[in-house]
């Protein structure tokens, strides 16, 4: 088991006109998705998706839980509630009315503890960072997977 999250793309960063050709519009996630497989297959797999992050094994996000609340001190961090609070959670979103704070929070925990951050926490902050530039840019919230 494992962490991922997705962006999937906005309507206007694909070059196909997906509802002509059955797709329907996930509201929520903003996933565009066929229900029928016959035409999902003429698409490339991941086609609907702007970016894909693989964040790490149950231990790994664990780890880095762990890593944040000992360095802060706080167990109420956006990035524990919205995405490290579990190594396996699917179908949750971070909302981009969050994006900002979880920002600031990686920039403080960048700044304030960059010596002492762990190559793993480093890496997560900068997936976090570029996760979130690319959500900004499709208009859509980030997806556990």
């Amino acid at each position: 088991m494992s962490l991922s999250a997705v962006v999937y793309r906005s309507r206007g960063s694909i070059d196909a006109d997906l509802e002509a050709q059955g797709a329907r519009k996930d509201k929520r996630t903003g996933e565009y998705y066929f229900e029928s497989p016959e035409i999902e297959i003429r698409f490339p797999r991941g086609f609907c998706e702007a970016k894909e992050w693989w964040i790490g094994n149950i231990t790994s996000v664990a780890e880095l839980r762990d890593e944040f609340e000992m360095l802060t001190g706080r167990r109420d961090l956006l990035l524990i509630q919205k995405c490290l609070f579990s190594g396996s959670h699917c179908a949750d979103l971070i909302e981009p009315e969050f994006f900002s704070s979880i920002e600031s929070e990686v920039y403080e925990i960048s700044s304030h503890f960059k010596t002492r951050l762990s190559r793993p926490a480093k890496q997560f902050l900068d997936g976090m960072l570029n996760i979130i530039a690319v959500a900004r840019t499709e208009k859509n919230p980030i997806v556990f997977v």
